[in-house]
């Protein structure tokens, strides 16, 4: 009797081959298709985060530099509204000393408080680096000179330091708030004595009830103490936080460098494209790129 006639091997493998590939196919497919989606929808994941950090640290920064910057703004309105009420009198200089002296105890972050009266007088508080205060003030009888002195724990006129000229009237923070007739930042200007410092004040124009004026009030920050401030301020690591003018010269910047450099021994400003920091140099190079001034 003949037995019955088998399937070659040959052709066992190649019928379950046509049978079980499709679904292995379907299979691969499916799974390498969830594993791109998943890989994409990761690193979709991780650039939304990252974005999400970044503005959220964009944010803080911001609302410290609000708080920062709008300080001397509040401390001008808070002795205009002194002047107007009768309990701050400009034209008494010790009375006035006094009220700075105070204010600058309670803001540790102001570099100068002043006030020249459009007759000539001139009275300011400052801050030394070591912290300590000292007063200046130009008498009316004086008018151009002006006098340093340290002053006691109570606020008080104490040690004569000096004397040098002052024609304040020229200076940026007197001549550009009488010029706007607004509160504003003057422009970013040097001390007379003291060139190597650069300073923005806070400057707001004081007029009587006939609208003359009456004088100049104003809180400058210094530059090198904004940079500090910007030190103080946690971001992520490598991350630069700088402040920069419309022709890119520096402000400040949370990095060690000065916001100027000396040319034969005269302080100049700094301008992104001359930091030695390369992210900032780099930013600078990009800002140009794109607007092309």
């Amino acid at each position: 009797m003949s037995k019955p006639a088998r399937a070659k091997p040959s052709q066992k493998v190649y019928l379950r081959l046509i049978l079980v590939l499709p679904f292995v196919l379907q299979i691969v497919t499916a799974v390498g298709l969830v594993g791109w989606l998943s890989l994409k929808s990761g690193q979709k994941a991780v650039n939304d985060l990252a974005d999400a950090l970044r503005q959220e640290v964009s944010d803080r920064v911001n609302q410290h530099l609000d708080t920062y910057l709008g300080t001397p703004h509040q401390i001008n309105q808070m002795n205009l509204a002194g002047y107007r009420l009768g309990t701050l009198d400009l034209r008494d200089r010790e009375l006035t000393a006094r009220y700075f002296y105070q204010q600058m105890r309670i803001y540790p972050n102001l570099s100068y408080i002043n006030f020249g009266s459009a007759r000539g007088e001139f009275v300011g508080v400052g801050r030394n680096d070591d912290g300590s205060l000292y007063r200046e003030e130009v008498e009316l009888d004086r008018a151009g000179i002006y006098d340093r002195y340290t002053l006691t724990p109570d606020g008080e006129r104490d040690r004569y330091l000096l004397s040098d000229e002052l024609d304040f009237f020229q200076d940026p923070w007197y001549a550009d708030a009488v010029e706007a007739r607004k509160p504003l930042w003057s422009q970013i200007y040097q001390w007379v004595d003291l060139p190597e410092i650069f300073s923005i004040s806070a400057s707001y124009p004081v007029y009587d009830e006939n609208n003359e004026l009456v004088g100049v009030l104003g809180v400058d920050l210094i530059l090198s103490q904004i940079s500090e401030f910007l030190q103080t301020l946690e971001v992520s690591p490598g991350s630069k936080i700088f402040i920069i003018e419309r022709d890119g010269s520096i402000v400040a910047s949370s990095s060690l460098e000065k916001p100027f450099r000396f040319e034969d021994g005269i302080p100049e400003r700094l301008s992104l494209l001359n930091s030695q920091e390369p992210l900032i140099q780099a930013t600078g190079r990009y800002l140009l790129e794109q607007f092309n001034n």
